[in-house]
């Protein structure tokens, strides 16, 4: 399992926060190739097209895929940039693998990868940049005064 700084940053994430009954609860193992690897059910809860898991859902997936990759090395790191390649649907009811890997880091940059599979079939792959330096003042807030950091991400504020 990634470490607790997934817990610290991300305690009500959708993706794997243990704070949401609701969420996904997905778990990122970390590989022995530095990577990171979760498995997860395709329910209609995020369906998109008849059959198939929404797009923005996928991206969702691939993004917290890399958020883990780095929290495996003890990086709290917010996404910059990302880049995603839809190569066919992720089907509903069928299980599927998401996993990330970092290719570069030029810090306070680093630079991964991630893809979703169902069965060996690659159905969307992303790059992402992501940089340490601004989530780990908003770590640092959150953890001195978590009201403020929740009032400081309302909408208009």
């Amino acid at each position: 399992m990634t470490t607790n700084l997934s817990h610290q940053c991300h305690p009500c994430c959708l993706v794997c926060g243990s704070d949401r009954p609701d969420g996904l609860g997905l778990r990122f193992e970390r590989q022995p190739d530095g990577s990171v690897v979760a498995q997860f059910d395709c329910n209609a809860v995020f369906q998109g097209y008849p059959d198939r898991l929404h797009g923005g859902a996928v991206a969702m997936l691939l993004d917290a895929a890399m958020t883990h990759c780095l929290f495996s090395r003890n990086i709290a790191g917010l996404t910059a940039k990302l880049s995603i390649r839809y190569h066919r649907g992720v089907m509903l009811g069928i299980s599927a693998v998401v996993r990330a890997r970092i290719v570069d880091a030029e810090s306070p940059l680093y630079y991964l990868e991630s893809e979703v599979l169902q069965g060996d079939d690659v159905c969307a792959a992303a790059k992402g940049t992501f940089c340490d330096s601004a989530c780990g003042e908003l770590v640092r807030d959150a953890i001195a005064d978590p009201l403020r950091n929740s009032d400081h991400l309302s909408p208009g504020a």
